[in-house]
C-alpha cells in the first residue's frame, strides 16, 4: 500500500507539472512539516528534477531518517527557520498551516525564504465562510466528528480569504490553481482525486509567477519500477 491520500498525488501531480520542469538543471525545495509519504516518493528526479530537497519540522520523526543527501532534515520550527532570505526556489506547506497556531508568522518565514522567483505552495482544506478557529468552526458544525479535525484543522479552518491571509503575511501575491481541471473524471476517480482539487500558490512578484505559474506539457511516465506510480503517469 502506497499510503497516499489525495493531497498527495495531487502534490506529485504538482511537481511533475509545475515544479520538475523547471528544476531540470538544479535548485533548492523546502518542504514544511513532510509527512512520510513526501520523503518516500517526492526526492525521486521524476518530481524535484535536479534539486535538493530539504525538510523542516519541530518534531523529528522516523521518517525523516529517509532522507540521504544531497537531501537533509532540519530539526527546528517554522516559526523561526535557520534559513538565509530568499533561499529556495520552492515551498511546499501540504496541510501544516492548519495545524500551527501562529500560521502568519509560518507564511512569514516562508516569504522570507522564498527566491524573488520562486513558488510556495500553500495547500490547505478551505470550507464555506470566513477563516475561523477550529473551536469556533466545530461549535458552527457539531455534524463534523472529532476525527475531521485531526485530519484537518487543529487551530484554524481556512475559508475564501485564506489567499489574502497568505498575502498580508508577506506574499506578494496568490494565485489559486484547480489543478487537475485538465483531467477528465474517469482518471479523477481511478486514482482517488478530488473532482475540484484548489491549490493556493504564494509568490514573491511577477518574476515567480512567469517560472512557475503555469503547467508544463504532459511530461513522459517517470521511470520504471515506481509501482502505482507507473500506472498514475500511463
Amino acid at each position: 500500500m502506497c499510503a497516499a491520500k489525495p493531497r498527495h498525488r495531487a502534490l506529485l501531480w504538482f511537481f511533475r507539472r509545475y515544479v520538475a520542469p523547471r528544476l531540470a538543471g538544479g535548485g533548492s525545495v523546502l518542504e514544511v512539516g513532510p509527512g512520510k509519504f513526501q520523503t518516500r516518493y517526492l526526492t525521486a528526479p521524476d518530481y524535484l528534477g535536479e534539486a535538493r530537497y530539504v525538510a523542516i519540522d519541530i518534531r523529528h520523526l522516523k521518517h525523516h531518517g529517509r532522507l540521504t543527501t544531497p537531501h537533509q532534515f532540519v530539526h527546528a520550527s517554522a516559526l523561526a527557520m535557520p534559513f538565509a532570505d530568499a533561499s529556495f526556489d520552492v515551498i511546499v506547506c501540504n496541510n501544516t498551516l492548519p495545524f500551527i497556531e501562529q500560521d502568519r508568522q509560518a507564511m512569514a518565514e516562508m516569504a522570507r525564504c522564498l527566491r524573488p522567483d520562486g513558488v510556495a505552495m500553500l495547500q490547505s482544506h478551505m470550507a464555506a465562510g470566513q477563516t475561523s478557529t477550529a473551536a469556533d468552526h466545530a461549535a458552527r458544525h457539531p455534524e463534523l466528528r472529532p476525527e475531521w479535525y485531526a485530519e484537518n484543522a487543529h487551530f484554524w479552518v481556512y475559508g475564501p480569504d485564506y489567499p489574502a491571509r497568505i498575502e498580508a503575511a508577506g506574499f506578494g501575491m496568490t494565485r489559486t490553481v484547480h489543478l487537475l481541471s485538465d483531467r477528465s473524471p474517469a482518471f479523477r476517480a481511478r486514482f482517488g482525486l478530488k473532482p475540484a482539487e484548489r491549490i493556493v500558490l504564494g509568490f514573491s512578484c511577477e518574476a515567480g509567477v512567469h517560472r512557475f505559474g503555469s503547467p508544463a506539457p504532459i511530461p513522459a511516465a517517470p521511470s520504471a519500477g515506481s509501482g502505482w506510480l507507473d500506472e498514475f503517469w500511463s
